[in-house]
């Protein structure tokens, strides 16, 4: 079958005072307000958890930020009428007796309220995964996780020519134990990881010089992992 979400939501923050906490004094603050338009197309086999869906998303204003997020540059008059953010994301899974395959990935696009060209507040990012599985029998399994992800920033890189732009590249291994039985999204599942994470140039140098990670390319990671998920659909 096939599922169409359409969606939109209105934003709206009233004007306030602010104390200068140097000064003492109060400052007006003005009201601010954005929209977001969203959509969501989905087709599932009913079979098997399959299925493949497609997002996309356009926020202005302040609906570009996260409801709990405090900007950090403003325009002129001090409102961020002209932030936006356009997101496409796209994620799925096939799936049969023998191996799965699930993937995703998402491209994001913000930039910031601010007068300025440069600024960290402006970039272009995006991901993807993906992790194919092996059943082994009706209990257990092997997944092998694969993902890249990539910001480039309205700055320019202290190292070269160009904008900076920071990545990371992480593949593992993941055996786990599904006492639901054999499916994708089933749980709980308790897992032993296992994955290696590998930063350019670019992913460093967003640490102060200090971090240990401003100067380490490489780094692994091992450990024991449970999930289980309350009123889902998904349990036998």
């Amino acid at each position: 079958g096939f599922k169409v979400v359409l969606y939109g939501e209105v934003h709206e923050l009233a004007g306030g005072v602010a104390q200068d906490p140097l000064t003492q004094q109060d400052k007006g603050l003005p009201s601010d307000w954005g929209f977001l338009l969203g959509s969501q197309l989905t087709y599932f086999r009913g079979q098997r958890d399959t299925y493949v869906s497609l997002v996309l998303r356009y926020a202005r204003g302040i609906a570009a930020y996260d409801p709990l997020a405090v900007p950090l540059t403003t325009a002129l008059d001090r409102t961020v009428t002209g932030a936006s953010e356009t997101q496409v994301a796209l994620s799925g899974n096939w799936e049969n007796e023998l191996v799965a395959f699930t993937g995703a990935a998402y491209a994001r696009f913000f930039r910031d309220a601010g007068p300025a060209e440069t600024s960290f507040q402006r970039y272009d990012e995006g991901a993807v995964v993906l992790r194919p599985s092996v059943f082994l029998g009706d209990y257990f399994g092997v997944s092998v996780e694969g993902s890249y992800q990539a910001r480039r920033l309205a700055v320019q890189d202290p190292n070269g020519d160009g904008p900076l732009t920071a990545s990371v590249f992480k593949g593992g291994i993941i055996p786990y134990f599904s006492p639901s039985g054999k499916g994708t999204f089933h749980r709980p599942q308790i897992r032993l990881i296992y994955n290696a994470s590998f930063r350019n140039g670019g992913a460093r140098a967003l640490y102060p010089t200090q971090d240990t990670f401003s100067s380490r390319s490489v780094e692994h990671f091992a450990g024991i992992g449970a999930e289980w998920w309350f009123n889902s659909s998904s349990y036998p």
